[in-house]
């Protein structure tokens, strides 16, 4: 689908004023290149296949490994029975056709971008020189006939004017002004142009409307990130922006349009000034800029936030721990004043009454530690998942409510021990012998009988 599109974007270029008195075999071979360009792609780039040492890495020495396999795989499809083409063409035309497209595909490499880029300025300041106005050419695009036919008086009266300039200037000035470029030499403007224009076509996808854009963008960043799985399973270096827990789509392509595509496109609408062309793809990439400016924002946003509900949980189950431990000294420091040495046990059976009561005490002083207790980390994971419901306030304040009935409960109880310890002896040991008979299996059978 990626050749198909870079062979549409190739073909829509290819109108525009610039691509004009170029020969047909060219233009052949450069749409060919751009439908072929990742013919066989792994989908894996250049330095994974390197630092693999994979058996394309080594066939082709590390130097534009990719590329060169595409180009080789093409022409070995061409070579097949019922598919070459050109069958019938002369030696010449096959040797120039194969060069046009072998240049046009390796000059995909991203390796080589900022040399392309370099050699598409060179190209403008070419064409300026030769004296080609290329915003006239911008000028004269227009969908009303009767402006149109205005720019082309202006673009006549423009030419009368530059002849009249030429005779005032000396022999030297005008040899110099009549130079050749490589604008006039149309076989040599087609193997630094055509290469030039299937290298935009690749990596052309900002240069679309919002809702294609996003499209490509996502399958290009999860091709990325399939990689970037790979390079850590097989224990090579990670790419930086293949790491899919260290980047997202809108920083790096924030980062990728800035710079490489708003560099580079700046230049194309220069070369290419018609309104349906170099105009229209200098909009698009600036939409496409501020949307993903300001998705980045909303990222970012949203993970102070998370960071600040994590610290906030974190801090909560500190509270809650220390609340704790202070409750924990707060029932030692009870049962001491309890232990008045005023209230001393009458007898041993009140003494075990005693006892009985102590123990169900901690118990449930126990149980009530257990349904108090803090959080967990655990929970507070869970917490963060769910942190957009604010449900977390809600939780604490009942938690504390709890907590402090709880207590009430627990001073209740104690309270009502230290009165235990007043009651008359012979209601205690009529209850412990209630207590005795429940416990004795015969005195109960006796009874039931």
């Amino acid at each position: 689908m990626h050749g198909v599109d870079v062979l549409v974007n190739t073909n829509y270029y290819l109108k525009s004023k610039i691509f004009e008195g170029l020969g047909d075999l060219d233009v052949f071979a450069c749409l060919v290149s751009a439908a072929c360009h990742d013919v066989g792609h792994p989908g894996n780039n250049n330095p994974f296949e390197i630092n693999l040492e994979s058996e394309l890495a080594v066939r082709y020495n590390d130097i534009s490994v990719l590329e060169n396999m595409h180009a080789a795989k093409t022409w070995e499809i061409l070579k097949r029975p019922g598919c070459d083409f050109l069958e019938g063409r002369s030696v010449a035309e096959r040797r120039r056709f194969r060069l046009v497209l072998i240049e046009a595909i390796l000059a995909t490499d991203m390796s080589k971008h900022k040399r392309q880029q370099d050699m598409l300025a060179e190209l403008i300041d070419d064409l300026a020189v030769a004296g080609i106005d290329l915003e006239l050419w911008g000028q004269s695009d227009s969908e009303d006939a009767e402006e149109e036919h205005k720019d082309n008086d202006l673009i006549e009266n423009n030419m009368e004017d530059q002849k009249a300039m030429e005779n005032q200037l000396t022999a030297d000035q005008q040899a110099e002004i009549r130079q050749p470029s490589v604008f006039d030499n149309k076989q040599e403007l087609a193997l630094v142009l055509l290469p030039l224009a299937v290298h935009t076509a690749d990596l052309s996808n900002p240069a679309k409307s919002l809702p294609i854009y996003q499209i490509w963008a996502s399958y290009v960043m999860e091709e990325f990130w399939a990689q970037g799985d790979k390079e850590k399973e097989k224990s090579i270096p990670v790419t930086q922006v293949y790491d899919r827990d260290k980047t997202d789509l809108p920083t790096c392509q924030t980062g990728f349009i800035n710079h490489v595509i708003k560099p580079w496109f700046d230049l194309w609408t220069r070369l290419l000034p018609e309104k349906h062309a170099g105009p229209l793809f200098s909009e698009n990439v600036n939409i496409n800029l501020e949307f993903m400016k300001k998705e980045l924002e909303r990222i970012k946003a949203a993970k102070e936030k998370m960071l600040t509900v994590h610290a906030d949980i974190k801090q909560e189950e500190k509270n809650s721990s220390t609340s704790n431990t202070h409750n924990q000294q707060n029932i030692t420091e009870s049962k001491e004043d309890n232990k008045s040495p005023e209230t001393k046990p009458s007898s041993t059976k009140n003494e075990d009454n005693n006892a009985n009561n102590h123990t169900t005490i901690r118990s449930e002083h126990s149980n009530t530690n257990k349904e108090i207790e803090p959080i967990p980390s655990s929970r507070g994971r869970e917490f963060r998942n769910s942190v957009l419901n604010a449900t977390f306030d809600d939780i604490l304040k009942t938690q504390i409510l709890k907590q402090q009935r709880d207590m009430e409960e627990l001073r209740k109880r104690q309270m009502q021990l230290d009165e235990g310890t007043q009651i008359d002896e012979t209601d205690v040991s009529h209850h412990n012998h209630k207590e005795r008979d429940n416990n004795n299996p015969s005195v109960n059978a006796n009874t039931h009988q």
